[in-house]
């Protein structure tokens, strides 16, 4: 979603940076409009 937005081809790179704990994925989760689901990307990211 986040690509689509910036179209920035690097983007899904600077997101999984740092296993996405980042300022880039944070700035995409609330340009999606997706923030409230912190908690449960967070929860996803640790399990990985």
């Amino acid at each position: 979603d986040c690509a689509n937005i910036y179209r920035l081809p690097q983007l899904d790179g600077l997101c999984r940076n740092r296993c996405f704990n980042n300022q880039w994925f944070l700035m995409c989760l609330h340009s999606a409009k997706r923030e409230a689901e912190l908690g449960h990307f967070r929860l996803w990211i640790s399990i990985l």
